[in-house]
């Protein structure tokens, strides 16, 4: 039986069951058909400076490839995110450049021009973020200049201490979606967290001149959040900060739990990871005070879920044990499914592509010395949307502290999976290019 690709994404609606070879055949098929028009859609759409806008055909390729893990994207990157720089002024206590030895340039300015040439005529976002406090970078203002022509939605988050008046007037005529980072509702609970050197009463001026730039702007859309790091010490104090975000403005906040490995420091230990059981006790209140503050609300979805199954004791077979076979047949292991190979581009500072901003160590390609749809649809990138919803995605997903990542946020979802009994993954695969220092010479899987 022939599928077409309409019944190829809702089956259910036309009464067939389809599995994922017959519909990659059926999307073939009737791609094929319509490559020519893809392209002709495409060139017209240059010429006549629209290359932003997707075709009906590369829309529905993208869902496809994007809901059935296929290899190929018809579509250029939806989100672009682009490192200004990994430099900071501060040395926060959450932060990997704390406690890790990282990159501290800024963006080179050929590595930019090749971003604006080929990354953001395509994308239909931006995120200006890396390792670092993005308003150090030389070209941060450009940035935004070039965001404003395009009339090209970005976001960036900040620690604020360099958001001038100048600049604030500058980004109020923009899309910009600025956040801010507010580790508490008293300046002892910031600091402790930022280090004195971020100014609790300062990041408060800030936040109330954003807000009456936004009010006062004309042609922008500015829009304010707030990005609180949750700790055992702070988590009390979210109601009180979501208060505070809603007189500034803010229309979000969302609650940072960063990855802490195999740090056993003094705010490892006070992470909120480590203390789920206490984030969840206080989850009720923040969720009220959200709701009548009005405020969005955007936290990682494994710490709002009932706390897991314990584990068995020694001997007893898995408490969600289905017939072995049956499980590894038809259930997924990770919780979440992760998009940002179909959809995201993290562009360094050097130019070297990365999957996501957790595998800032692996190298998809460099826009250096290939164009961006070279580098989006190369054998790395295909590897990785073929492994990374699977039951055996790569090493750095499986550990992944995003809360839209394939873990929900939980690093150590895997640590616990184990305790429940079940049996180990494989060896990940190996996708992309590393850099192995103490050999000196790049390594290509």
């Amino acid at each position: 039986m022939r599928v077409s690709v309409a019944q190829a994404f809702q089956p259910a609606r036309h009464g067939i069951e389809v599995d994922q070879r017959a519909g990659w055949k059926a999307y073939a098929t009737e791609m094929r058909s319509s490559v020519g028009i893809i392209g002709r859609s495409a060139r017209r759409q240059r010429r006549r400076g629209m290359a932003r806008r997707r075709t009906f055909w590369q829309r529905a390729a993208s869902r496809l490839a994007r809901d059935w893990s296929l290899p190929l994207m018809f579509e250029p990157p939806v989100k672009i995110q682009i490192v200004p720089t990994n430099a900071c002024n501060l040395r926060c206590r959450a932060c990997p450049k704390t406690w890790y030895d990282t990159d501290n340039r800024p963006m080179a300015p050929e590595v930019y021009a090749r971003v604006r040439e080929q990354a953001l005529p395509v994308a239909l976002e931006a995120h200006l973020q890396g390792l670092g406090e993005p308003t150090l970078s030389p070209l941060f203002d450009e940035m935004v200049r070039d965001a404003i022509r395009l009339d090209l939605p970005f976001h960036f988050v900040t620690n604020a201490a360099r958001l001038t008046d100048e600049r604030i007037r500058l980004l109020a005529e923009s899309k910009a979606f600025v956040t801010v980072s507010l580790d508490g509702a008293t300046a002892d609970s910031h600091e402790w967290s930022r280090t004195e050197k971020s100014d609790f009463a300062h990041v408060l001026r800030t936040l109330e001149t954003l807000n009456e730039a936004r009010r006062q702007a004309r042609g922008g859309a500015l829009t304010i959040q707030i990005s609180t790091v949750v700790t055992r010490r702070n988590v009390a104090e979210i109601p009180d900060i979501i208060r505070l975000a809603k007189r500034v403005g803010a229309s979000a906040i969302s609650l940072i739990t960063p990855g802490m490995g195999p740090r056993d420091d003094e705010f490892a230990r006070e992470a909120i990871g480590r203390h789920e059981e206490t984030y969840r006790a206080h989850w009720p209140a923040i969720r009220q005070a959200a709701q009548e503050a009005g405020i969005a609300l955007i936290a990682p979805p494994y710490l709002e879920a009932p706390a897991p199954t314990p584990a068995p004791e020694q001997g007893e077979a898995p408490r969600d044990a289905a017939p072995a076979e049956a499980r590894r047949r038809t259930r997924r292991i990770f919780p979440r499914k992760c998009f940002a190979p179909f959809r995201e581009m993290y562009i360094d500072v050097d130019g070297w592509v990365r999957p996501c901003c957790v595998a800032t160590g692996i190298g998809m390609g460099n826009l250096l010395e290939r164009d961006l749809m070279t580098i989006w649809n190369n054998r790395h990138y295909r590897r990785l949307r073929r492994a990374i919803n699977s039951n055996n995605p790569p090493g750095f997903c499986r550990g992944c502290s995003a809360a839209d990542g394939i873990t929900g946020g939980d690093e150590a979802f895997l640590e616990k999976h184990y305790a429940r009994g079940h049996p180990p993954l494989p060896d990940p695969p190996k996708i992309g290019f590393l850099w192995v220092k103490d050999e000196g010479k790049l390594i290509e899987f």
